[in-house]
């Protein structure tokens, strides 16, 4: 082996060189590239887990509260039912915002009508809405992110 190194010469030992330094360069590439991955799976379901944990806190102040949630607990879930669209499939975001439209305007009017009167038509719909999609969306969202 050392003889055939030997009748290289100069350029076969360069040639050499860069085999080694670009087999390397592909290994240290490759690693790289599945750090990445790794790392955006893990960005991903932090944010499915924040979407959940915001989701479980509202679902959880809309059962406690009935049909008089308060406004600004409601509210903290908007920037969630957002990000749902981008970490969650386009079906399962769309029943998260409309679960939010229902509590919010349900939140809205209970600021409105203080006490627990009769509610009208339209919001005795948003709170049946609420109370039959929760327990659903929980069940799904539990399996659109896997506990690790």
């Amino acid at each position: 082996m050392a003889a055939m190194v030997a009748d290289w010469g100069a350029s076969g030992a360069v040639a050499l060189g860069s085999l080694v330094v670009a087999v390397w360069a592909g290994w240290s590439a490759h690693r790289s590239a599945q750090e990445a991955k790794r790392a955006n799976a893990q960005a991903m379901y932090h944010e499915r887990r924040a979407v959940f944990d915001a989701f479980l806190d509202l679902s959880m102040h809309m059962q406690c509260k009935g049909q008089a949630p308060d406004l600004d607990v409601v509210r903290l879930f908007y920037r969630h039912q957002h990000t749902a669209v981008f970490c969650l499939d386009e079906a399962l975001a769309k029943e998260l915002k409309d679960y939010y439209d229902a509590a919010f305007k349900l939140a809205d009017f209970s600021r409105v009508k203080r006490g627990l009167p009769r509610l009208p038509k339209e919001e005795s719909e948003c709170h049946d809405r609420v109370k039959a999609m929760s327990q659903p969306l929980v069940e799904k969202l539990k399996k659109a992110v896997p506990v690790k």
